[in-house]
């Protein structure tokens, strides 16, 4: 779960450009032909889909910036952790003990989420707090090589 700053690791599922619409940007497009016209157009438009790409192979281009956001385990992890009470003073990240950093896109043009660490105490630290907690969840450290 803490990251020393490393490439992530994609296991992106392979979807359609239908599924991709319906579970990365809630667009649905039934199957049964009940779509409008304009409802296409709009789509085109704003995503560049035509009706005849719907059911093919999505590029995963087109929705790893959402599923980053919310898939991905950087995602995972920042969520997971972001919800606890890691310090025993209330919830969310706050003063944390050590080393502990919650990034979310704070960069110019940067979409960033995942919570890194490079010491291996706060790993400690962390791992005994959750068990404390009663989480079942061990800590990764991951090498950037």
């Amino acid at each position: 779960m803490i990251s020393r700053q490393r490439r992530a690791r994609i296991c992106l599922t392979k979807l359609t450009y239908r599924e991709a619409l319906k579970t990365y940007f809630y667009i649905d497009v039934p199957q049964n032909g009940k779509t409008s016209l304009s409802d296409f157009r709009s789509i085109h438009d704003w995503y560049g889909i035509s009706p005849t790409q719907l059911d093919l192979i999505a590029d995963p281009m087109f929705y790893v910036d959402q599923w980053g956001q919310w898939e991905s385990p950087n995602a995972q992890a920042y969520y997971y952790l972001c919800d606890l009470d890691l310090t025993g003073e209330g919830q969310g990240p706050g003063s944390l003990l050590g080393d502990l950093h919650f990034r979310m896109g704070e960069v110019s043009c940067g979409d960033y989420l995942g919570v890194l660490s490079e010491d291996p105490i706060t790993a400690s630290l962390l791992q005994a707090r959750l068990i404390e907690l009663g989480h079942n969840t061990s800590v990764e450290i991951v090498d950037g090589t």
